[in-house]
């Protein structure tokens, strides 16, 4: 699919989306919301993944950003919208020092660690997502409620194209994680994930704050 037929879909579902006095229509909109964000993550993936496996990487343009809270605010907003029987709840840290960073690369992390939150996550739980910062590091925490992750799939959740069971039906390829860790590893930083049946699931992201 090109990339002007997605946006223009996209466009069409969130004026959908707007009408709130035409339940129906707006419900359409946001079906189509989602199902148009899958498509355009799937197609960034594979890109991502042939860049990387024809030894180009992750592509990086990282320059000082000082609203990368307001940053993931954007990525939270757009995922309520599209996610709308969902809570989503962030705590963003106030004076976070700029962050040598490529923006849009931070923002696609995100949007996929909380994407998978909303996917694996119990509903009777909200999403929780925190930015805070060190000394020397930036954090984004993406929680979920729900079912601990084995420590089996704990050790491969990053592995490109693996999924929990064949029975999977998320319509992903199995590549997000994976091109999470690409685009952190690329900055010189950590994710790390922790899961378990009592405090739930947590991945964290340390970006550095010197270059």
């Amino acid at each position: 699919m090109r990339f002007d037929t997605i946006w223009a879909i996209s466009n069409h579902a969130e004026l959908l989306i707007r009408r709130p006095q035409e339940p129906l229509a707006c419900k359409s909109g946001q079906y189509i919301l989602t199902a148009v964000n899958r498509m355009a993550g799937l197609v960034d993936d594979v890109m991502d993944f042939a860049r990387g496996r024809m030894g180009a990487g992750i592509a990086l343009s990282i320059v000082p950003h000082s609203a990368i809270g307001q940053a993931v605010e954007d990525v939270i907003m757009e995922l309520r919208v599209s996610h709308p029987d969902h809570v989503l709840q962030t705590e963003i840290a106030a004076a976070i020092p700029p962050v040598p960073c490529d923006l849009p690369r931070v923002q696609q992390v995100v949007s996929n660690l909380v994407g998978n939150a909303l996917l694996y996550g119990t509903r009777a739980a909200p999403v929780r997502v925190t930015v805070s910062h060190t000394d020397a590091c930036l954090e984004i925490a993406v929680w979920n409620g729900g079912a601990a992750i084995d420590a089996e799939a704990q050790m491969k959740m990053f592995d490109p194209y693996w999924r929990a069971s064949e029975q999977d039906a998320s319509g992903g390829l199995g590549l997000g994680l994976f091109i999470c860790s690409q685009i952190v590893n690329a900055h010189r930083g950590s994710i790390d994930l922790t899961s378990t049946e009592e405090a739930g699931t947590t991945f964290l992201v340390r970006l550095p704050l010197h270059a």
